[in-house]
């Protein structure tokens, strides 16, 4: 009955279905039956991000190094077909996500790494503004500065979330924590990667440092575009794609089979 979550909704629907990739979930269609808005999205086999590092983390189990920079590379590639999206006449849309995080990065069975939820993307040409007062912008360890000071946001925002990502997968820990959300938000507004920073000297030389450029306050200092971040972080993708794949899928075919145990075991 909410007119402004009408209009996201419908944002939402419009926005994804111009942005078809493998590293995207895809928006088959939409519609409105007895007066309720529906969308039919792509299904995904698997898990979230979330629930991937999660497992890890309570296994004391962590990625390879080059299975992380694989996942935030696919994630970047995603970025890259959201943020060079066209309209049906060729005009750039100007997409910006503003919700990268574990819990919107989908993960499937068969090794795919796909960017989900447009439901707060904005657009640079927008048909509508949202009351972001109002409604959550994203979820809060992974906000860019400029979210949290009420600035510009760009899609470098969006590569600001992916660094944090990627720092988190590679410390197994949260970025940015804290006692109360507040001082999350201060952290953020700063910049504060000092956890990161310590750890760097457990990374390949340079790696740290390409991670840091995107987690950068200073919006002009991050990567311009996900394809430039992607580039930068090729020299440590060491083993081929076909195998990191597997072994990511691997990683998730076990974690969707617990579930399933789980899920039949129950009453």
């Amino acid at each position: 009955d909410e007119s402004d979550a009408q209009e996201m909704f419908a944002e939402e629907a419009r926005l994804a279905g111009h942005v078809t990739h493998p590293n995207v979930v895809h928006v088959l269609g939409h519609g409105e039956i007895e007066g309720q808005p529906y969308l039919t999205l792509e299904y995904v086999p698997g898990c979230d991000l979330w629930r991937l590092n999660r497992r890890l983390t309570l296994e004391s189990k962590r990625l390879e190094h080059d299975l992380v920079v694989y996942v935030v590379r696919q994630i970047l590639n995603g970025l890259d077909a959201v943020h060079g999206a066209t309209d049906q006449n060729g005009s750039a849309l100007g997409i910006v996500h503003r919700d990268i995080s574990p819990s919107n990065v989908l993960i499937s069975i068969h090794g795919d790494v796909k960017i989900a939820d447009f439901g707060i993307a904005r657009s640079g040409v927008n048909a509508f503004e949202a009351n972001t007062a109002v409604r959550a912008n994203g979820k809060l360890g992974y906000l860019a500065p400029e979210q949290v000071s009420g600035g510009r946001v760009d899609r470098r925002a969006d590569l600001f979330s992916t660094g944090v990502i990627a720092a988190e997968l590679f410390m197994r820990r949260p970025l940015f924590a804290g006692g109360s959300e507040l001082a999350v938000l201060l952290a953020i507004r700063d910049a504060e990667v000092h956890p990161f920073v310590e750890f760097l000297p457990q990374l390949p030389e340079g790696l740290g440092a390409v991670i840091l450029n995107a987690l950068s306050a200073n919006i002009e200092e991050r990567p311009p575009t996900a394809r430039a971040f992607w580039a930068a972080l090729e020299p440590w993708q060491s083993r081929p794609e076909d195998v990191l794949r597997a072994e990511l899928a691997k990683l998730v075919a076990s974690i969707v089979a617990d579930l399933s145990l789980i899920h039949i075991s129950e009453p």
